[in-house]
């Protein structure tokens, strides 16, 4: 990991991103958005590996929201995405294009993808099914 961009992102940095915006990112319950610079960049990289959008349906969250909601992940460490799956060939592409990226922690549910980069915490190669 690149320690010069394993910090959280500023306003410069997100006019960098190509096909994310930080509104994409915000906390549903706060509305605030620390998410991890090298993270969305590796993401950024996924995303263009795998020619399809990524729509964004969790970022960041703080950690009353993600208690209040149950999670028990890293998305309050702004190293954690859900991305809406539409169909089987989005899927398909997205997996490939996080795999290809280097993302080795994949969570697959019926309409979406949780990905995250933390490492040093939780396993890091780990692919698990959501009910």
């Amino acid at each position: 990991m690149n320690i010069g961009m394993n910090r959280e992102m500023v306003s410069e940095d997100w006019d960098r991103i190509k096909n994310f915006t930080e509104a994409e990112f915000k906390c549903k319950h706060c509305g605030e958005v620390h998410m991890n610079l090298q993270f969305i960049t590796e993401l950024q990289h996924a995303r263009y590996l795998s020619r399809c959008p990524y729509v964004i349906s969790s970022g960041y969250r703080c950690l009353q929201y993600d208690a209040q909601i149950g999670g028990k992940g890293n998305h309050p460490t702004g190293q954690a995405a859900d991305i809406l799956i539409p169909d089987s060939a989005a899927r398909y592409a997205i997996l490939n294009g996080l795999f290809a990226a280097g993302f080795t922690r994949i969570g697959i549910g019926k309409t979406f993808v949780h990905v995250d980069g933390l490492e040093g915490v939780k396993p890091r190669e780990m692919v698990w099914l959501y009910d």
